[in-house]
């Protein structure tokens, strides 16, 4: 029986030879899956943005209503304190309704933190990064302000009805939560301010606005 011994390479030319087509197609194979790999990055990234810039825009879109009703909220503040007043004097509201809901809003971050736990957001580029973090920082402080401010408008309405009898003590608690409410509503607009610049450098404007909301925020206050 006769064995097949494998012919040597001759000399250092084909040796060389051999071993650049096999560096060649090393080469070759790392950079198509670099490519492959970048081109992946670059739709991951491109459905992150376009998530991302959807619920900025959801989030724009009531900071730009609270703009609009701004006025309204200081009417229905001013009433508040009008009704708190008289009920330190009379021991009741007015005989009128009043129009004392909260002004807030669902402020949405869930996107933005689904794309982070995702690790697509370390292929933005680092300024855009950057400018996402400080949006969605100030969004996730607003949303906290929201739900404080929301617990305030929701003790204010026991002043909502005519005719309701109420306490001394009574009178101190909703002058506390009528102080709170001031404090988030003034906090609220300038960073609602705020919040629409970032939005403009980052190529994000306002979704539309809810007329319902407008009209209703807007709503007489002795409606």
């Amino acid at each position: 029986m006769r064995v097949q011994v494998p012919k040597p390479l001759h000399g250092w030319r084909e040796f060389a030879g051999e071993v650049g087509i096999i560096v060649l197609g090393v080469v070759i194979a790392l950079a198509l899956g670099q490519a492959v790999q970048a081109w992946q990055w670059h739709e991951d990234v491109k459905t992150a943005r376009t998530s991302i810039q959807r619920e900025m825009a959801f989030d724009l879109a009531f900071f730009a209503d609270r703009l609009r009703i701004a006025k309204c909220v200081d009417r229905h503040l001013a009433d508040a304190e009008q009704r708190i007043e008289a009920v330190a004097t009379s021991g009741e509201t007015p005989p009128s309704n009043a129009n004392l809901e909260s002004p807030g809003r669902l402020i949405l971050v869930g996107d933005y933190e689904a794309q982070e736990a995702a690790d697509n957001l370390i292929h933005f580029p680092p300024a855009e990064l950057s400018a996402l973090g400080v949006f969605y920082d100030q969004a996730r402080f607003m949303s906290e302000w929201t739900e404080k401010e929301d617990t305030a408008w929701n003790e204010l309405e026991l002043l909502s009805k005519g005719g309701t009898r109420l306490g001394a003590f009574d009178v101190a608690m909703l002058r506390r939560d009528l102080q709170i409410a001031k404090n988030y509503e003034r906090l609220t607009l300038i960073n609602a301010r705020r919040q629409i610049d970032r939005g403009r450098e980052l190529g994000v404007a306002p979704g539309p606005s809810r007329t319902d909301y407008l009209a209703y925020m807007c709503e007489s206050a002795a409606a």
